[in-house]
């Protein structure tokens, strides 16, 4: 089972569909809403399933940005240590590069 999200007017191909496992959700909505809280005060219910509450383009962006700038300061790791067991192993550059293969 799996989180799908698809972009309602995508420019790019980043923005046409992002797929995330439903155990990996959690920690990755988790990380957003502790990382870049201005970014995500828009978001409000973390497990919509209606596709109604998402980001507009330039939100988006904004969060995109300020995730990597996370990353790259290396915040997101000890966070995501965070999650006693569950987020071992965590890739956290699938912060970045959330597409599917």
């Amino acid at each position: 089972m799996a989180y799908d999200l698809y972009g309602k007017a995508p420019t790019s191909p980043e923005g046409e569909q992002f797929r995330r496992a439903v155990g990996r959700w959690s920690p990755l909505v988790e990380v957003c809403y502790e990382m870049a809280p201005w970014q995500t005060r828009r978001c409000r219910d973390r497990y919509d399933q209606e596709g109604t509450r998402g980001l507009s383009k330039k939100n988006a962006i904004k969060l995109a940005l300020r995730l990597k700038y996370q990353l790259l300061m290396g915040r997101v790791r000890p966070f995501m240590d965070r999650f006693s067991g569950e987020a071992s192993g965590y890739r956290t550059d699938e912060c970045v590069h959330p597409h599917p293969a």
